[in-house]
């Protein structure tokens, strides 16, 4: 028979070790920025008179990945994602929405969420309806994008078939 001594075996220890390390190889996964490169992304938002949106988010969402990134809007309607992985974004394709609001409102809502219409057509906070795209590439030249929120027809009524007989 044997005793237990309370002293956990070599066995038990290797398993230990090994469970906690797949557990932690894992650990950076959550971020998908944490292990992309970086290309510094700018911009700037212009309501449809060409005065700047001067609060409220930018948010870019990629085309071909899980990549979601916000940015908030300053007083001139300027715009550059800066993040704790880094500052910039990483090459390829997004779609963009807009969120009106503070531009410290962290949970994106602002005045939206108020019941505030924003000063922009709907369309703009949806990035599948919004049509403004943008691709960022590994010349940083490129990466500064200007955003006119112009409506389409539909979002100013021309063309719309509400009503009739």
């Amino acid at each position: 028979m044997r005793v237990l001594s309370g002293r956990p075996s070599n066995v038990a220890l290797a398993l230990l070790t090994g469970m906690i390390l797949i557990v932690c190889v894992g650990c950076d996964n959550n971020n998908p920025l944490a292990s992309a490169k970086l290309y510094p992304t700018k911009g700037k938002v212009l309501l449809p008179d060409g005065k700047p949106l001067t609060s409220g988010h930018v948010v870019f969402v990629a085309t071909s990945s899980t990549i979601t990134s916000t940015a908030n809007l300053e007083s001139d309607g300027s715009f550059v994602f800066k993040g704790a992985s880094g500052d910039g974004l990483p090459e390829g394709d997004y779609k963009i929405k807009i969120e009106a609001g503070s531009g410290t409102d962290s949970k994106g809502g602002g005045a939206r969420s108020k019941g505030i219409p924003p000063p922009f057509a709907d369309q703009f906070l949806d990035e599948d309806a919004s049509g403004l795209k943008a691709t960022v590439t590994i010349d940083e030249s490129k990466n500064n994008f200007e955003l006119k929120l112009t409506p389409t027809k539909s979002e100013t009524g021309v063309g719309d078939r509400r009503g009739g007989r």
